[in-house]
């Protein structure tokens, strides 16, 4: 069996996060050290750090080739249960 060595990840931050240059440099970063390997990034639906994600996504597909591109994903989840819900980072501000 062959083995796979794509990597997926999941983006989940707040929707207030607002350094859009440390999402896009932590991906790149990540990226880089996997040598490209990513297959897919999974994001929910909210901006903040998950629509820099779906951006960062977008801008790095525009210069692959079909077979690499990247897989953007959305994560649907019960809004009713969002609403209650904080990130670290809304609850340290």
């Amino acid at each position: 069996m062959a083995k796979n060595n794509k990597l997926n990840i999941l983006i989940c931050g707040s929707r207030h996060f607002d350094d859009k240059a440390f999402v896009w440099g932590m991906l790149n970063q990540f990226y880089t050290q996997t040598q490209g390997q990513l297959e897919a990034v999974t994001v929910s639906k909210f901006s903040g750090a998950c629509e820099f994600a779906g951006q960062w996504v977008n801008f790095v597909n525009e210069q692959l080739p079909a077979s690499k591109k990247i897989q953007l994903q959305e994560c649907n989840f019960d809004d009713l249960l969002g609403k209650n819900n904080n990130s670290f980072y809304e609850d340290a501000n």
